[in-house]
């Protein structure tokens, strides 16, 4: 056989693999719940469930078959496999059958027209100013969009990729091996397997901050993966990876709470933050003055009581102007 012909074939084979190692894990017993969520997902993607269906009819145990068939019928989808699984493991002999399976995996795809190639996801998603968003993407995993933020979700067969343009988004990666998750922030990134982990893109830096597992983070494609943990925060610059820094996060104040923490952080920095939520613009009587180091705790929802409060803790100035916010210096 020509290597064109197995390219030709390698969709479909790995279809024919992953329906193979679908029955193996049903003839141990009942799915957990993860598990089973992932296999009616599977089932219900292209003609993942016809496939399936024909590999339980290549068998010739009546029960298995009688089983299948009834519960077609009478049984909603992971009823109906959970019913066919205690049939299949009464006839699954071990390493036998699955090297039968696995024999299917390379003679069936000659009697069927090879597939077109894996489906791709796309999904893009903009947030306005106060209105953050939450996803759940087509892997099980969730995003959790901040306010006047931007990305584009790519699942492809191998890999899965998020680009983080604008704002930040807290990740809760569903596990998959086979599939890393990146995230990437211009020339920088983030990849996980299956952790939890937010994100937060500002014009100071990128904020990185584990919540669950661990991820490998890069300041550009070129750049030694450093590995960071549950705990753990870095900041990535133009020059590369800040310190890692332990974060206590039972403590831990961000934007998915409704109030943003600043320690030693300059007014630009915050300003940025408390804009996602104001309806109106927030401007700076000049970059200087944005460099104010500032800290406190202001809540998000409420941008002109954060304002009042930095007029009297700072040498500041709010002036609402018709079509914007500006601060400037306090006068003498």
């Amino acid at each position: 056989m020509s290597s064109k012909s197995i390219n030709t074939h390698a969709p479909r084979t790995a279809a024919y693999e992953e329906a193979a190692a679908w029955l193996e894990r049903l003839s141990d017993g009942e799915l957990d719940k993860v598990s089973a969520h992932r296999f009616n997902r599977w089932l219900n993607t292209d003609d993942n469930q016809a496939l399936f269906d024909r590999l339980l009819r290549t068998w010739s145990d009546p029960a298995l078959t009688e089983a299948a068939q009834q519960s077609q019928t009478h049984t909603p989808l992971r009823e109906r496999y959970r019913v066919a699984s205690r049939a299949w493991h009464r006839f699954w002999w071990g390493g036998a059958v699955l090297a039968s399976l696995l024999l299917a995996v390379w003679l069936v795809p000659s009697f069927y027209p090879p597939a077109t190639g894996p489906a791709v996801t796309v999904q893009s998603v903009a947030t306005g100013v106060g209105a953050p968003k939450d996803l759940t993407l087509a892997d099980g995993s969730s995003v959790h969009v901040a306010a006047l933020s931007s990305l584009e979700v790519r699942l492809e067969e191998t890999r899965r990729l998020v680009a983080l343009k604008r704002g930040a988004a807290y990740f809760a990666v569903a596990p998959d091996k086979q599939r890393p998750f990146s995230v990437q922030m211009g020339r920088a990134s983030v990849t996980a397997v299956g952790t939890a982990f937010n994100i937060d893109r500002t014009a100071s830096g990128i904020d990185v901050t584990v919540h669950e597992g661990a991820i490998e983070v890069r300041a550009h494609p070129d750049a030694k993966p450093s590995l960071l943990r549950a705990g753990e925060r870095v900041r990535i610059t133009e020059t590369g990876l800040s310190e890692v820094q332990a974060v206590a996060l039972a403590q831990l104040v961000d934007w998915r709470s409704g109030w943003v923490e600043v320690q030693d952080e300059t007014l630009a920095f915050l300003l940025e933050k408390l804009s996602r939520h104001s309806p109106t613009p927030i401007r700076l009587a000049s970059a200087e003055l944005g460099e104010l180091r500032v800290a406190g705790r202001f809540r998000l929802q409420d941008t002109d009581t954060a304002l009042t409060m930095l007029s009297q803790l700072y040498p500041l100035k709010v002036d609402h102007q018709p079509g914007r916010i500006w601060i400037e210096p306090a006068s003498d």
